[in-house]
């Protein structure tokens, strides 16, 4: 009976039931940190189907139907009927939790009933966690993604040649004692490398890149997406010095509006507030942003690069420099989306070094391990 539709294949109705429908789920979880809860589908559901199927769905002489309660598709009650019950529902729980709680007496409960984050000192749950099979069954085969690995040497440079549409400075190769922890590897001092990657967008819209995060020689390179292959940043951004805070980019400040009149606009930097005029015609895009320098840092870049109207997405700095003495692999995702159907270019480029002296080692890395859409 399994082999008549993917839905009826185990693994699948088991993530249908706690992907698609979070009930059992939630009530799951609430009960492990027992935590109250009321639940409109426990008590509603049993009510609506008592009379079968047919019953459960007629709004005319059920007044508990699936109909009467929900509004939409999902799960919103109506206002007449579905709110009532509910507000009914909540009352009736929220009295009898009061109850409990005004005849709780720890001397007629057993140890383990005790409340114990209510304790002067809390004693807190340990947190849950997925098994690998969990993980395997409800995450990694659950989402439909595309991407590289450089990692894994099994298929070498065939797997990715055709993706990798430009690159400048970077080398892949395993870069430990053993030779087989690959990567592609970007290192100078000067930064500058860059390295470009041809993605497709999936269902989520979402850009994950891992890479390597170490204590010291490593630095900070940037990402960004865009519809070129050309680094349009490689005389700005690319050859700033990037420290592991991240620094902030300029905001636009977008002085063009579809109506055919010219009024005050503003906008806030914290709490710092822009008042300037937005009209329809001959006006334009400016540029700012706070440091602590009276010299226009921006000059050779952003200031002398066009700005449309449409908020341009700044590079997102990728940092792999942490504090412990390891060397582990760290995802990332893009802030950018790359909606399905949708083509473009990842770039990512290594800034320079610079004189960062947090950074421990001499040297200036940076470790790709993969990109992933999903």
């Amino acid at each position: 009976p399994w082999s008549k539709s993917p839905l009826y294949d185990p693994a699948n109705a088991r993530k249908i039931l706690f992907r698609q429908n979070n009930e059992p789920l939630k009530i799951w979880v609430s009960s492990m940190y027992e935590i109250p809860v009321f639940s409109s589908v426990i008590w509603m559901l049993p009510l609506a189907g008592k009379k079968g199927t047919d019953w459960q769905f007629n709004r005319t002489t059920n007044p508990y139907s699936t109909n009467n309660w929900h509004a939409d598709s999902c799960c919103h009650p109506r206002k007449e009927g579905g709110h009532l019950i509910l507000s009914l529902v909540m009352a009736y729980c929220i009295v009898e939790e009061e109850k409990t709680m005004l005849s709780y007496n720890e001397i007629d409960t057993a140890d383990g009933e005790r409340d114990f984050t209510m304790d002067e000192t809390p004693t807190m749950r340990d947190p849950l966690y997925l098994s690998p099979e969990e993980d395997d069954l409800y995450v990694r085969n659950n989402l439909k993604y595309s991407g590289v690995d450089f990692s894994d040497p099994s298929n070498g440079e065939k797997s990715w040649e055709d993706i990798i549409v430009a690159n400048e400075g970077w080398t892949w190769y395993a870069d430990n004692k053993e030779k087989d922890k690959y990567g592609f590897i970007a290192d100078g001092i000067d930064g500058g490398q860059h390295i470009a990657v041809s993605l497709s967008g999936e269902q989520h819209g979402r850009v994950e890149v891992s890479y390597v995060v170490s204590y010291e020689n490593f630095g900070v390179s940037l990402a960004w997406l865009d519809a070129t292959i050309e680094n349009v940043h490689k005389q700005s951004f690319c050859n700033e010095e990037a420290n592991h805070q991240k620094k902030q980019m300029p905001q636009r400040l977008v002085a063009i509006w579809d109506s055919k009149a010219s009024v005050p606009d503003g906008e806030q930097h914290g709490r710092v507030e822009v008042s300037y005029v937005v009209s329809y015609e001959n006006f334009g895009v400016s540029l700012a942003w706070l440091d602590n320098s009276s010299a226009n840092i921006h000059r050779q870049g952003f200031c002398n690069e066009e700005a449309n109207h449409q908020k341009k997405q700044m590079p997102q700095r990728l940092v792999a420099i942490w504090d412990s003495k390891a060397s582990v692999p760290k995802v990332e995702l893009l802030d950018e989306r790359l909606h399905e159907g949708e083509t473009k270019t990842l770039h990512i480029c290594l800034t320079p070094r610079g004189n960062d002296h947090n950074r421990k080692g001499t040297e200036n890395k940076f470790k790709l391990l993969g990109v992933r859409v999903y």
